[in-house]
């Protein structure tokens, strides 16, 4: 491999990377401690409103400016050859050396091996698979299938359905999470006094 070529996959890898970490930190601190604290204050049903009209608008922007930077930072482009070649990071896993490496990424690997499992089988799989790990704005760039160009009807329909589902999701989840925080802050209470 020429220098050349590796300096450009370097630089493509950094600019994935850094597209990928930069949402993923702010998708993490919408999706857990806002979301916790929004339902908690306003309570599920209307937390979850504000909520979803927030992730809409937020995911709205995103993919909107995503589609007019043309600027693949998601790695949509790359998203055939991770249907092709996405098992291989999980096998590369499950044979590592390091027993210490196989347990502490045991479960994200067969997660991303069921994700990358739902992807291949079809669009629908795909939908639900990127809306519960991801948001609207990632299922509809992937199943977009493509950077640029003006979003169709058929865009707009996956972006709302994704906003949807995965708000429906995640309130669930963090309804969930905040009964047994709740639960759990009387219980040691009790326990206390």
């Amino acid at each position: 491999m020429s220098a050349e070529k590796f300096v450009k996959i370097v630089k493509k890898v950094l600019h994935v990377g850094t597209g990928w970490s930069l949402y993923s930190v702010w998708s993490w601190v919408y999706d857990n401690p806002l979301w916790l604290a929004i339902i908690g204050w306003f309570g599920v049903v209307q937390g979850s409103i504000i909520l979803t009209l927030g992730a809409m608008l937020n995911n709205f922007i995103f993919l909107v400016m995503y589609q007019k930077n043309e600027s693949d930072w998601l790695g949509v482009n790359g998203f055939e050859q991770l249907k092709q070649d996405g098992d291989k990071w999980a096998q590369k896993v499950q044979s590592h050396k390091n027993v210490l490496i196989r347990l502490v990424l045991w479960v994200p690997a067969q997660f991303f091996r069921l994700l990358v499992w739902a992807v291949r089988k079809n669009n629908l799989l795909a939908f639900f698979a990127l809306s519960i790990h991801a948001d609207s704005f990632i299922t509809t760039a992937f199943l977009r299938g493509k950077v640029g160009g003006k979003l169709t009807s058929k865009d707009y329909a996956v972006f709302l359905a994704s906003t949807a589902f995965s708000c429906a999701y995640w309130s669930l989840r963090n309804g969930a999470v905040l009964i047994l925080l709740k639960g759990g802050w009387e219980v040691s209470k009790q326990l206390l006094n």
